[in-house]
């Protein structure tokens, strides 16, 4: 999706290379701003809370792309989105972490790093074949994705206890 979405807006929506740089720069900025806040907030509320949220709300942007009818909109849009995917990364990694014990932390978080690669590269494989039927097909499907892995975490994954729980036991 993303790795497609710039010659969308090109395009689709008229977008220079020069608009598409400083919109994905700016997204940028936004998940490096966002990040550590949404971190903060995960401490206090729990991590599973937020990559649902965050799942959910980079499935309906993902989706809901195509029907932005503006360009200028996506330079709103685009980091909107990127708050959110830091509302799943963020969380995701400490909730990681909070699962694994010490011994097996490091080989765990390599490993969540080859699949995120891996899961990149799959769905850059995925969005270069349903290309052909139209952009708004690799929206609905990487919308789907991120709805899907909202579920999984939802329904499968626990949420560790709280670390002033922790030190109250």
């Amino acid at each position: 999706f993303i790795v497609y979405m710039p010659t969308w807006l090109e395009e689709a929506r008229g977008a220079s290379a020069i608009d598409v740089a400083f919109m994905f720069l700016l997204g940028g900025l936004a998940q490096g701003v966002a990040s550590p806040l949404v971190g903060r907030l995960s401490d206090r509320v729990g991590r599973k809370s937020l990559i649902v949220l965050g799942s959910f709300g980079v499935g309906i942007f993902f989706a809901t792309t195509p029907a932005v009818p503006k360009l200028w909109m996506f330079w709103v849009f685009f980091p909107i989105t990127m708050i959110l995917v830091a509302a799943r990364i963020t969380p995701l990694q400490a909730l990681l972490s909070a699962l694994t014990g010490p011994e097996h932390r490091g080989s765990l978080m390599s490993l969540n790093m080859s699949t995120s690669q891996l899961g990149f590269g799959l769905g850059s494989a995925v969005a270069g074949v349903a290309w052909t039927y139209g952009f708004h097909v690799n929206a609905w499907i990487s919308g789907s994705a991120a709805t899907l892995a909202a579920a999984i975490v939802l329904f499968f994954v626990p949420e560790p206890p709280s670390e002033s729980a922790v030190a109250i036991s």
